[in-house]
This record gives C-alpha cells, sequence and structure tokens, in this order.
C-alpha cells in the first residue's frame, strides 16, 4: 500500500525560552472555566463516578497497572492515613471520598506513569495522589498530597495551548498529552507541525514556567532542564525487584480493601463513623503484610514510635552524608557513558564547601544538599537523607545546579524584609520543607525576624523555584499543624524499614569508600580513566544485579530457544508495533532520514535516539572478523559486561545476528556501570560499536501490518543498517 510522503525527523530547534505573561485571551479563559483547584481531575465533573473507568489508559504495555488495582492502592493509602495516620483530625480528608477516575500523568517516551487520584469533598479536592500506572517503578502510591492540587489539570494544558498559539501561530497541533518530564516536573507535551518545513517538532511546555523544553533535546542545547525519561532511567537489572515490591503493596492494598468489601463498604463512598470504625479493628488485628493475630513487631527489628528521640537519634553526621554523597558521584561517573552530553559528570568532583541543610519548620534535618564541581565551576547538586529514617523519602538524588535557588530565594527573603519590615532584626535564615506545600519543588528559604516595635516574629518564605514570595506573623507552636513535618507521614514500621535499609547502604559506602582508599583514589579530586575501570570493575563485581546471561545468536546451543508466555504473544498479536532500526552512531540523522525515503513513501515520523544512552537497551554492537569471533565471545562472556536477550517481550529482532563481507555482527547491551565496562572491555582490545536506535511510526491498520512488516523485512537487508527490529 502507498503511505502519505509528509514526514519528519523529531528535532526541535528551540532553546528553552521564557513565555511571556499571557494576555487577556487568558484571562477570559479562567473566567470562563472557572478559578482554583475546583475541578481537579481536568474537565471531569465533581461528583464521584458511578462507575469505574476503562482498566487501561492509552499507551498500556504489559507493566501497566489497571486502574482499578492502583484505585484499590491508593484507597487502602487513604483509608489508613485518615483513620489511623497522620491526617485523622484532617476534616477536609476523614469525611473525603476517593474518586475511581484519575487523570494520567506519561513518561515522556508515552508509557502510563503516575495515576493522579483526587479526593473529594463537597465538590473540591482537599488532597491527591500519584500512584504508580508501572510495576518497574516499583510503588505502590508514590506521593501524597496533603493539600488541593495547586492547579487544574484542564487549565493547565489550555495555558500550554496559549503558549502554543502565541509561539507558533497556525501550527497544527497533532498530539498533546500530559507528562512528567523532570521529577517533579510536569507539563503538557506538544507534537505541533511546522508550517515552514513540514516537518513536526516535539516539545513540553512547564506547567508553572511556561518554558518550552525541546524533546528530545537537540546537539548544543544549554535550556536549564532536560526532558528525559523517568522509565529509561532505571537500570533494566532492578526491573525483577521492582516488579516484586509492586506485587508486595499491591497484595497488601488487595487484603484492605477485599476486607472493607466483605463487610459491605462501598468504597467510592466517604468514611463513616460505622465504616472507619470496621477499617479501625482490620487495622488493630491485621498490619498489612501480616495474617491476622500476627504481631507487628515479631519479626528481626523492633519497632518504636516515632518520637523526637527516635529521629534526633538516628540524625546522619554531615561527614557521613558526604561519603553517601561520593559514593553517589563516583556511581554517576562510572556509569554514563562520557558522551552522554551535560549529564555526564567525568572530570567532576565533590565541592568543598560545607553542604545546605534542609529542615522541617521545628528545626529537624531532613537532606544534605552536596555541590558537585569541574574546574571549580559548579555542575550539579546531590541530596542525600539527613536522617536514617527518611531513606526512602529522599525527594531526588541528584539535580541540575541550582534547581533549588538557594542564593536567590535567601536574596529576595532579605530584600523583602527590607522593604516590609525596616528595622527588624534577622533572626534565622534557613531553607525548609514542609508537606504544606508538597507539590512541584518543595524547598523553601524561610527567614524569621523580630520587630522590636510589637515583639512579634515574623516569617518570610520564598519558593526555591519559583522565587514566589509569602509572609506572616509565627505563631510559636503553630508549626506542627500549620507546615506538616515530612516525618509526619512515616509510620515507625516504615522508620524502622528505613533505618535498616540505610545501614546496609551505609555498609555499602564504607565497603566502596575503603577499597579506593586502598587503591589510591582519591576522594578530593576527579577520577582517572584508569580509576573508572578500577572503582567500576569493583562496584560491578561487588553492587551490580545479575544480568541476562550472554548467549550466542551465531552459535546457540542445542535444543530450541525459550518462547515468549501466549499471553505477550496475544498481546503481539493485538498491538500495533513500532518499526525500529539500529546503524551505526557515526551515521548523521539526515543519511538515517535518506534510508527511510527509500523504503517508506511518506506519512511517517522518524525519532533518532543518540549514542551512549544507558537505558538498558541494545547500545552497543560487536562487529568483528568471523575468524575471531568464537575467542572474543568466548572473552567478553567471561568478562560480563556485556549481556543480550534470548528473549524479549518489548522487541523482535528481524535477525539478531548478522554475517557480512567475512564479518560477524551481533547486538549488545552494556552492563552497569556501562561506562566503566565498556572502558574495561576496550583495553582488552574489544571494539565495541556505539548504536543510534531509529523508530518508525506511521498510522497503521490491521491490514496493513503485512505491508508493515515487508518494509522492516527490507531495511533490515540494507547494508547501511546494522539492525530492524519490531518494538511493542
Amino acid at each position: 500500500m502507498a503511505i502519505p510522503r509528509q514526514h519528519r525527523v523529531q528535532r526541535l530547534n528551540v532553546n528553552g525560552r521564557k513565555m511571556k505573561k499571557y494576555s487577556l485571551v487568558l484571562i477570559a479563559l479562567l473566567l470562563v472555566l472557572g478559578a482554583g483547584c475546583t475541578d481537579s481531575a481536568g474537565s471531569r465533573l465533581l461528583l464521584l463516578s458511578q462507575s469505574l473507568p476503562e482498566e487501561l489508559p492509552a499507551g498500556a504495555g504489559p507493566d501497566t497497572v489497571p486502574v482499578t488495582t492502583a484505585f484499590n492502592q491508593t484507597l487502602s493509602v487513604f483509608w489508613g492515613f485518615t483513620i489511623e495516620g497522620p491526617y485523622a483530625a484532617n476534616p477536609g480528608w476523614n469525611s473525603a471520598a476517593l474518586d475511581p477516575e484519575p487523570a494520567v500523568i506519561y513518561d515522556v517516551n508515552g508509557a502510563p506513569l503516575y495515576y493522579e487520584f483526587y479526593l473529594i469533598n463537597n465538590g473540591i479536592a482537599p488532597g491527591f495522589f500519584w500512584t504508580v500506572a508501572d510495576k518497574r517503578l516499583g510503588h505502590g502510591v508514590f506521593r501524597i498530597f496533603e493539600s488541593p492540587p495547586p492547579r487544574n489539570r484542564s487549565l493547565l494544558m489550555s495555558e500550554a495551548e496559549l503558549v502554543v498559539e502565541e509561539q507558533f501561530p497556525g501550527y497544527p497541533v497533532h498530539a498533546k498529552t500530559t507528562v512528567l518530564y523532570s521529577d517533579p516536573r510536569t507539563g503538557t507535551m506538544f507534537t505541533i507541525q511546522n508550517k515552514t518545513s513540514g516537518s513536526e517538532e516535539t516539545f513540553v511546555i512547564d506547567d508553572y514556567t511556561h518554558e518550552i523544553i525541546p524533546f528530545p533535546s537537540p546537539p548544543g542545547y544549554k535550556g536549564p532542564v532536560v526532558a528525559q525519561s523517568v522509565l529509561d532511567w532505571i537500570p533494566e537489572t532492578d526491573f525483577a525487584d521492582r516488579r516484586m515490591q509492586w506485587q508486595v503493596q499491591d497484595s497488601n492494598s488487595s487484603r484492605i480493601v477485599d476486607y472493607a468489601l466483605a463487610r459491605g463498604i462501598d468504597p467510592r463512598t466517604p468514611l463513616s463513623g460505622q465504616t472507619a470504625s470496621i477499617l479501625k479493628q482490620y487495622y488493630q488485628e491485621k498490619s498489612p503484610g501480616t495474617e491476622a493475630g500476627e504481631s507487628v513487631s515479631s519479626g528481626k527489628r523492633e519497632v518504636s514510635p516515632v518520637t523526637d528521640e527516635l529521629i534526633n537519634g538516628n540524625v546522619v553526621p554531615a561527614g557521613t552524608a558526604r561519603d553517601h554523597a561520593l559514593v553517589k558521584l563516583w556511581h554517576i561517573v562510572t556509569d554514563r557513558p562520557e558522551g552522554y552530553a551535560d549529564r555526564s559528570w567525568r572530570n567532576a568532583s565533590m565541592s568543598t564547601k560545607e553542604p545546605a541543610v534542609i529542615e522541617d519548620f521545628e528545626g529537624r534535618r531532613l537532606y544534605y544538599i552536596f555541590g558537585v564541581e569541574r574546574d571549580g565551576v559548579p555542575v550539579s547538586d546531590i541530596i542525600v537523607t539527613a536522617n536514617k529514617g527518611l531513606y526512602t523519602h529522599r525527594f531526588g538524588l541528584e539535580t541540575a545546579h541550582s534547581e533549588y535557588d538557594l542564593v536567590n530565594a535567601t536574596r529576595v527573603a532579605r530584600e523583602t524584609a527590607a522593604h516590609d519590615y525596616p528595622g527588624s532584626i534577622v533572626r534565622s535564615v534557613r531553607p525548609v520543607y514542609s508537606l504544606r506545600d508538597n507539590c512541584c519543588h518543595n524547598v523553601t528559604v524561610m527567614l524569621e525576624i523580630d520587630d522590636p516595635a510589637t515583639r512579634e516574629v515574623h516569617r518570610i518564605l520564598v519558593d526555591t523555584y519559583t522565587l514566589s514570595v509569602s509572609s506572616g506573623t509565627a505563631i510559636p507552636g503553630n508549626e506542627t499543624d500549620a507546615y506538616p513535618s515530612i516525618f509526619s507521614e512515616v509510620t515507625p514500621e516504615d522508620f524502622a524499614d528505613n533505618c535498616e535499609r540505610w545501614e546496609n547502604e551505609d555498609k555499602k559506602v564504607k565497603n566502596l569508600t575503603g577499597f579506593a582508599e586502598r587503591s589510591g583514589i582519591s576522594r578530593e579530586r576527579p577520577l582517572t580513566s584508569p580509576e573508572v575501570i578500577t572503582l567500576g570493575t569493583y562496584i560491578f563485581q561487588t553492587e551490580t544485579t545479575i544480568f541476562p546471561e550472554l548467549f550466542d545468536p551465531v552459535y546457540p546451543a542445542p535444543g530450541p530457544r525459550p518462547t515468549l508466555a501466549p499471553s505477550t504473544l496475544a498481546w503481539h498479536e493485538r498491538a500495533n508495533w513500532f518499526s525500529g532500526f539500529y546503524v551505526d552512531a557515526a551515521m548523521s540523522d539526515a543519511d538515517i532520514d535518506k534510508i527511510v525515503c527509500d523504503y517508506v513513501s511518506s506519512g511517517y515520523q522518524l525519532k533518532i535516539y543518540p549514542a551512549y544512552v544507558p537505558s538498558g537497551d541494545y547500545g552497543y554492537c560487536l562487529d568483528i572478523p568471523n575468524a575471531d569471533y568464537n575467542g572474543t565471545f568466548s572473552l567478553i562472556k567471561e568478562d560480563g559486561g556485556v549481556y543480550n536477550y534470548n528473549i524479549n517481550s518489548n522487541w523482535d529482532f528481524v535477525r539478531d545476528a548478522k554475517q557480512r563481507n567475512g564479518r560477524i555482527i551481533i547486538p549488545l547491551a552494556i552492563a552497569s556501570p556501562h561506562e566503566a565496562n565498556i572502558m574495561r572491555l576496550s583495553a582488552k582490545g574489544v571494539n565495541l560499536i556505539p548504536m543510534k536506535r531509529v523508530y518508525i511510526n506511521y498510522p497503521v491498520t490491521a491490514e496493513d501490518k503485512a505491508e508493515q512488516e515487508k518494509i522492516l523485512v527490507s531495511i533490515d537487508a540494507d547494508d547501511r543498517v546494522l539492525f530492524a527490529y519490531k518494538g511493542y
């Protein structure tokens, strides 16, 4: 069949421009749609849905969590926090119901990432939840927001549409969706058609700054933030453990919901005194994850109430936290290939400056922010926990430098104090974090001043992301209620579990820093190339999860190869798939486009992924003379630093090995830490060639699949192409 001839290479020539203030058109739109967060879920009504939504959202894959399953997980957390947890005294919560129809937040790669579930109470949303939509994330409920959503999703998208109309007037919009493009930043991803070139361009408009972020980032992009996939940053070797973690949490929530349903509780209605009493009995009888009658503290560790004494007794010293940050830096340097744009931290080292300390409003330490520098110039920050009991509550392990703009926020706070409270005395200035503003960026600079005239203490708060200012009189003893600490959402079981996990992580940190010291590797300067290999090899041998065993696609072992599960095969049969292929990374995007033009007449979308991206994908290939193949294959198998997949549910190669002109070519994935393993194999004489990955997407009906497959086989036979595959 003929496929129309308009196509595009997905590149964007926009350098993260700041947007102007909106015109009266936006004001009129806001007046029509209504202000505030009353329609928190978008265009939906503010009543509970009378029936559950469809099981799977658009873009679902084999790891997508059904909506009803995610609803049950959210419901169990909502009940726990409302009946016996920190929000039991919050009238907005204890008389609310959970709407079973969420908004869907997508990954930039198109996969459903989080469901945003809303509480509904008399037409408003007093709180909301981010519940994972993909089992590979490993959580159940990822984030809990006690306050209303800061903005309405439909309004955010409408504002983004106005930005597109202003900046790209008359450009047809082909696609738009809500995405988490750089955690915790969300935005609307657009695909528009350029009126001049006819090509399509994809970018994200930030929900709050309305900045334009190109996707994928073009070469030389210098914007303040890069749009990147959350799922691609998770090592594929972690997927199995994360799926298991998700399964445990799902099992826990299922028990609670089944218990409630068996006793006639309607999960879509607010809790009454009677139903709350029934569920409270469940929590008293059986803790999630235990059988009835089993004591929570009957395990190996003692569980104690989360008191101030317990919190203060588990503060992490700054020196110890610095070692944890240093080890994080070493993992990044040994894992990220040097060519990985500005996210590579080669030749970077820890700053010698003291870390910033983020506290709660009561002055308890939560996190340290350590700087990373290259030649004395700040390049990034690393955030580590300042309390063992918060180990799994870290809101970011690394950020672009000054993402939390403490310097300018402090400046704004001091300027506000001088202007609004002349003659007052500054009591303290410190970065703080509370659950009150648990959305977007959560760190605030708080400046407290004494007013000699009134003898009152005034408090100025400046958001480190937006630099927005609020101020008021500090009320002694009001911190806990007005600005709840993150400690308030940590249960005794969570605190004990976090402490245990931190201790286990601390052992790894001590092992790695001890090995580095014995190997003569300095903590104060950047790693040299030999040190990257030495340190990375130690990490690979002692910490890396087992990767799939390398199998030989040219001379496979006797016997049939394994096959996919029947359910996966059925899914493949129904699904529309991408045509994809790999080429040598040295090939230009223009030459890649010429390849596609030779086989697809029109109407396609071309997405080219750069080389060196350590996403667990086939990023490299072995291209070697036939005579050297067996010896080299034995060497890389013994080394263990590369792997491949005998079968895989996400893609299917036309051919997973090729023989051309007396040479054998096979695709390979690099185990973590990527950079160290590549450098070590190169030192052994193994020449691994980086590859670019290309997606071709065009509208396909069920009748077109045979033609699409015929085209893919032709592309695979092209000598310019290394490997072609179906991507699911």
